[in-house]
């Protein structure tokens, strides 16, 4: 007998919707504990702190959100896609920064990429 059709799309978002709830939740109390505490942080700087240090102190108790924080990081680039579109539609109010940002993107590129291998290889170490 062959699975219903939508069973396997049911399946994949029970999977990541508590996750994704998750890191929403996470985003926005931090947002609102930035704005409350007048914290000089983004609040999705310290969404992301309090989500890394969750998933370091009570890997067991979080493996629940991982998919869906999964599913987030691997479309996190879709959300570039807006501000490039309106970078392209006003040409003008970047003309004369353009090598400054084109410089910036791809050391910010570098020094993430760099950074996010070293702390992926220290936690594989720790943990």
């Amino acid at each position: 007998m062959h699975d219903q059709p939508g069973k396997r799309g049911r399946a994949l978002a029970i999977d990541v919707l508590p996750g994704i709830l998750f890191c929403i939740l996470l985003a926005k109390g931090a947002d609102w504990l930035v704005a409350r505490l007048g914290l000089d942080i983004p609040g999705a700087a310290l969404g992301l702190i309090i989500l890394t240090a969750a998933l370091a102190l009570a890997p067991h108790q979080t493996r629940w959100s991982r998919p869906g924080a999964a599913l987030l990081a691997r479309w996190i680039g879709a959300g570039l896609v807006p501000v490039l579109v309106g970078l392209a539609a006003y040409p003008a109010l970047v003309s004369g920064t353009l090598a400054p940002l084109a410089l910036l993107l791809f050391v910010t590129t570098i020094v993430t990429g760099l950074a996010t291998a070293l702390i992926y290889r220290w936690l594989v170490r720790v943990l």
